[in-house]
C-alpha cells in the first residue's frame, strides 16, 4: 500500500472498530495476526513488524475493542518495554477502546496516577472516544478528579488542562451535554480555560443541530442506509 492506501486503511479499521467490531471475521483473523507480529517484535527486540505506522492505533483499537483483558495487559507490558515516545503514543491512545468498562476506568486512574504529565491526556482521549459507555466514564471521572486533575497541573501549561478537558468531552453531540458542562463549570469555574470551555460548548451545540438536522431527513432512516448495501 502507499501513504494514501495505509491512511485510508486507518479510517476504515476505526469505522470498524466503532460501528461494526466484530461484522468480518476475515478481517478478524488479519488483524490478529499483525497484532501477534506487533507483540513478538517486542519480545524478540526488533525494531520493526508487520504492522504500518499508519494504522497501528487503530488496529490496537480493533484488538482491544475485540478481544479480552490478556489483549490490554499485553499492551501494557509492550508500553513498559519501550521508550519510544511514539509506540507509547500508539499505544496510550489505544487502550480505552478495551470493551471492558472496568479496565476503562483503570486507565482513567493510569492516565493520572502514572502517565508522564505531558501525554496524561492520551489515555483519556481513548476512553472518551470508543464508544458511548467511555464517553461517560471519561466525563465522569473527569468531573470526580477535577480539583485533582487542576492541582496536578497547576505549574505546567494551561493547554494541558485544555487538552484534558477536550480529551474527555469528545463525541459529546447533544444539546443536553452542552447543558451539563455548561452547569459543572458554573460550579467549578475555571477562568483560565474560559475561552476553551465556551469553544467546546458551542461546537457541542452545533453537532447537536446537524445531528437532528440529520436525523429528521433521509438520512434518519434504516431505508437510506439499506438501500447501499450492494
Amino acid at each position: 500500500d502507499g501513504h494514501l492506501d495505509k491512511m485510508l486503511r486507518a479510517i476504515f479499521i476505526r469505522l470498524l472498530t466503532t460501528h461494526a467490531p466484530n461484522e468480518n471475521q476475515n478481517v478478524k483473523i488479519e488483524a490478529r495476526r499483525l497484532f501477534s507480529s506487533y507483540i513478538k517484535s517486542f519480545e524478540n527486540k526488533e525494531n520493526s513488524s508487520e504492522l504500518p505506522s499508519e494504522y497501528r492505533s487503530s488496529l490496537l483499537s480493533y484488538i482491544l475493542r475485540t478481544g479480552d483483558e490478556n489483549d490490554y495487559l499485553e499492551l501494557m507490558r509492550v508500553y513498559g518495554k519501550t521508550d519510544n515516545n511514539i509506540e507509547r503514543t500508539h499505544i496510550m491512545s489505544s487502550l480505552g477502546f478495551t470493551n471492558s468498562p472496568q479496565l476503562k476506568k483503570k486507565t482513567m486512574e493510569w492516565a493520572l496516577n502514572d502517565v508522564l504529565l505531558q501525554d496524561f491526556f492520551y489515555p483519556m482521549r481513548g476512553v472518551s472516544s470508543s464508544d458511548s459507555v467511555g464517553r461517560e466514564i471519561a466525563w465522569n471521572f473527569f468531573k470526580d478528579n477535577f480539583q485533582i486533575i487542576k492541582a496536578k497541573l497547576a505549574n505546567a501549561s494551561p493547554s494541558l488542562l485544555d487538552a484534558a478537558f477536550y480529551s474527555c468531552t469528545r463525541g459529546f453531540v447533544t444539546n443536553q451535554s452542552a447543558d451539563e458542562i455548561v452547569d459543572f463549570f458554573e460550579k467549578n469555574p475555571l477562568p483560565s480555560a474560559q475561552r476553551s470551555i465556551s469553544q467546546r460548548v458551542e461546537s457541542i451545540r452545533g453537532s447537536a443541530k446537524s445531528r437532528e438536522i440529520m436525523l429528521n431527513s433521509p438520512l434518519g432512516t434504516c431505508q437510506f442506509w439499506d438501500g447501499l448495501c450492494l
